[in-house]
């Protein structure tokens, strides 16, 4: 036999050993759901905050003009305020609690609260921007977000307000469906929302997650998720107090992010994602903000 034949031949059974398993892992499908027993409770650190302060330039500019307004220094402090607003917002923490309510429920709580640092027992309050600030974030400690999923990651709390319904499922929501690598899904979600103030001329939206890689380490089988959401629109903004005068308005929303999960768990390992948001027109914004989880 031909010493150059039996070569190919071992390469081809050996390249059929190595692709095998490969193309049996890829063709594999899996089922990813919560796995939360009776009276256990999952507990994540939560981030949902800007990236970089620097980078935070906000401003309603436009959106006061169109509304009465006593003089440019009403219009000045109004700046301030949400300054302070964003800068007090911006340090607050959250922690998000999953848990097994009735029927099977899983019911999510995200709560705020004060970094240590800021315990009013060891600081005292220094000057009126600290007084706000301080202030701002003993109020808005306590819930911020209530609402439930199905084990298998389906959205149950349909009443939600559409924001609140947004922050549930980029966190939390799961594919209905067995799912295999490369199989994509949709999430949930409504980024950008406009009334019938606004004319949209034209307009692109993304709604993609997707199932990279499978992966099994120390016993444990880990899935790796892609997300990719994008939503633009542009077009104009008559003002219902502006005499009918149109305002060329363009907003646009990208979402990316990453997350491992623990199959067999049930749960998230870690996630993160990244929310850019760019605005002209009736608003004006360039905000960058991030997501994560990590269990505590």
């Amino acid at each position: 036999m031909n010493p150059s034949f039996i070569t190919l031949l071992f390469l081809i059974t050996i390249t059929r050993g190595l692709v095998s398993p490969l193309l049996a892992q890829a063709e594999k499908e899996i089922k990813l759901q919560w796995k939360i027993a009776p009276g256990d409770t999952l507990r994540y650190q939560t981030v949902l905050a800007e990236t970089d302060s620097n980078r935070m330039n906000i401003h309603f500019g436009n959106f006061f003009q169109t509304i009465p307004v006593a003089d440019d220094q009403q219009r000045e402090k109004m700046d301030q305020f949400f300054d302070q607003f964003k800068e007090a917002f911006r340090k607050t923490e959250l922690e998000s609690q999953l848990t097994l309510g009735r029927n099977g429920i899983m019911e999510v709580v995200m709560r705020t609260k004060l970094p240590e640092e800021d315990n009013p027992q060891k600081n005292s309050l220094q000057d009126s921007t600290d007084r706000f600030s301080k202030m701002f974030r003993a109020m808005s400690q306590g819930v911020k977000l209530r609402g439930s999923l199905t084990p298998e990651g389906e959205i149950h709390s349909f009443w939600l307000q559409t924001n609140q319904k947004n922050l549930l499922a980029l966190y939390f929501e799961l594919p209905q469906q067995a799912v295999k690598i490369g199989d994509t899904w949709p999430l949930d979600v409504q980024l950008i929302q406009n009334d019938h103030n606004f004319i949209c001329d034209s307009s692109l939206k993304v709604n993609q997650v997707r199932l990279i890689d499978i992966l099994e380490k120390e016993g444990e089988r880990i899935a790796f998720l892609k997300y990719q959401i994008e939503e633009f629109v542009e077009g104009s903004f008559v003002s219902p107090m502006g005499n009918g005068k149109a305002t060329p308005t363009r907003m646009h929303m990208q979402y990316q992010g990453l997350g491992k999960f623990l199959i067999d768990q049930g749960r998230w390992q870690v996630y993160n994602g990244l929310m850019n948001f760019q605005a002209e027109g009736i608003m004006q914004a360039d905000i960058q903000q991030e997501f994560s989880l990590v269990e505590e």
